[in-house]
């Protein structure tokens, strides 16, 4: 039997089916279906931007503890009376823009350097941040002003030690952390697959201070509140469920993270929400139901009437969306997808395969960024095997090709996709068999033929949590080591 006369038997089988209970069914699936992706961005979205806030802190921690190590520092016994420190130290803040301000003080507290003028000869030493640097402890103060720099901060102290005694501190480093530069990249977050809105809410709270540290929208300060009122602020029933909050006539459905700290930077004791109004939520699944209604009406009356001419309409888009897969599987990211904008199964195919080629488009675009990352980078599977290095990675490989080659047979033939990539470094931490364990990023010095490199690896975990492999990136430290 054709298609086509097949197709004409279903639509008559379904006009007598019981169309508005299989309605209903498909409106609800839909619905907590539709409810559980919504769940799944909200998590992805507190959870992934909420770590990457941590580790930009800490990063930049490590970042200032690195500074204070430099060999100019040592300067600070004489005052800065050359000005080098504060050279060097203008020169990094331009490099790091989150830095508002860096101040390097003497054992006494008084600043002899800064990155503006202006806090040369200011008094610390009577701070707490200067109390803690001093006595070679670290000091990271909460979010707020800090009496020294104008504005909403974070402010890191460290220590700067002697060369000639390394626990003898000379004076300290000081990093003031400009909070509007995060407060931007936060809002530049997604919140269930759109902009921040008032209908799509992000914000980050200090449960130490109860400060909110970051809100969306000033309109939905209420929603805060009574998030804060309702799910009882640092209740563990409130992590990893999709809670539904009600304010101002709207219903919210929201999730929460929690902080947990990175490396040096230890737990802020921060919680995020993010939220979205069961009216955005929802849209598609309204739609779908006023959709159903009207394809149940038309196919009762009209199934028999219009059955032959409706298997037209039907087998010939899908010999078109055969044409369309075929095309998108060879790898055809600009074929024309056509149905789109129809109400029935053809359309949703379209919009599927839209969907799909739209995954793809970014995939080739994901690749795209890091082939095109300032850092060195490869792709190492859970065999071991290099999948994929960016430019910087091969350059970086040829480069050292001559000096790495007599002790890494991997870097003989200058080629890495397709080495194991135990052959090409030589640190007991780094073994596949280590890396492929790992639960969170990890680092690694290797020295070898004359060079120093470092080597920071970081799991890579699919939606199910299953093990991808690992991204190793590379940092050539050799000159750095030389200075030192």
């Amino acid at each position: 039997m054709r298609l086509k006369q097949k197709t004409v038997i279903l639509l008559v089988l379904c006009a007598i089916l019981p169309l508005s209970v299989g309605s209903l069914a498909a409106f609800l699936s839909a619905r907590q279906t539709m409810r559980a992706e919504v769940f799944a961005q909200l998590a992805e979205t507190t959870g992934y931007t909420l770590k990457n806030l941590e580790t930009r802190l800490a990063g930049h921690l490590t970042d200032l503890l690195a500074w204070s190590q430099l060999r100019v520092m040592q300067d600070v016994l004489l005052e800065d009376d050359a000005g080098e420190i504060t050279l060097a130290i203008s020169n990094l803040q331009k490099q790091y823009p989150d830095f508002r301000a860096v101040l390097v003080s003497d054992q006494n507290g008084r600043v002899v350097a800064a990155t503006d003028e202006i806090f040369k000869g200011t008094e610390i030493g009577e701070s707490s941040l200067f109390g803690d640097a001093s006595s070679g402890a670290m000091h990271i103060s909460r979010y707020g002003s800090n009496g020294i720099v104008d504005g909403d901060t974070m402010t890191f102290a460290l220590p700067i030690r002697a060369d000639y005694d390394s626990d003898t501190t000379i004076g300290a480093i000081v990093g003031v952390i400009d909070w509007d530069r995060i407060a931007q990249d936060l809002a530049r977050a997604q919140v269930a697959a759109g902009p921040q809105s008032a209908d799509r809410v992000l914000f980050l709270q200090d449960m130490t201070t109860n400060a909110m540290l970051f809100l969306s929208d000033a309109d939905t300060a209420n929603l805060w509140r009574v998030t804060t009122s309702e799910l009882g602020g640092h209740s563990d029933a409130t992590y990893g469920k999709l809670n539904e909050v009600q304010t101002g006539g709207q219903t919210f459905l929201l999730t929460t993270a929690e902080s947990e700290g990175n490396g040096r930077f230890p737990n802020p004791n921060w919680i995020m929400h993010a939220a979205v109004s069961t009216d955005v939520a929802y849209t598609g699944i309204s739609r779908l139901a006023d959709t159903y209604i009207v394809v149940g009406i038309v196919a009762v009356f009209g199934s028999l009437i219009l059955g032959w001419f409706a298997a037209n309409g039907v087998v010939g888009p899908i010999m078109l969306m055969r044409m369309v897969t075929g095309k998108l599987a060879g790898g055809d990211m600009q074929v024309q997808i056509p149905g789109g904008d129809r109400a029935d199964e053809i359309g949703e195919m379209a919009r599927s395969l839209e969907q799909i080629r739209a995954v793809g488009v970014m995939a080739a675009r994901a690749q795209s960024s890091l082939d095109d990352a300032s850092s060195p980078m490869m792709i190492v599977d859970v065999d071991g095997t290099v999948l994929f290095a960016n430019k910087t990675m091969t350059a970086l490989a040829e480069k050292l090709a001559a000096e790495l080659g007599g002790e890494l047979r991997g870097f003989a033939d200058g080629v890495l996709t397709g080495n194991a990539f135990d052959t090409l470094h030589n640190v007991e931490p780094m073994q596949v068999e280590r890396l492929m364990n790992l639960d969170q990023p990890a680092s690694a010095r290797m020295v070898a033929g004359g060079c120093t490199i470092d080597l920071t690896a970081s799991p890579v975990f699919n939606e199910a949590g299953e093990r991808l492999g690992a991204v190793v990136e590379w940092a050539d430290m050799t000159g750095e080591v030389a200075v030192e």
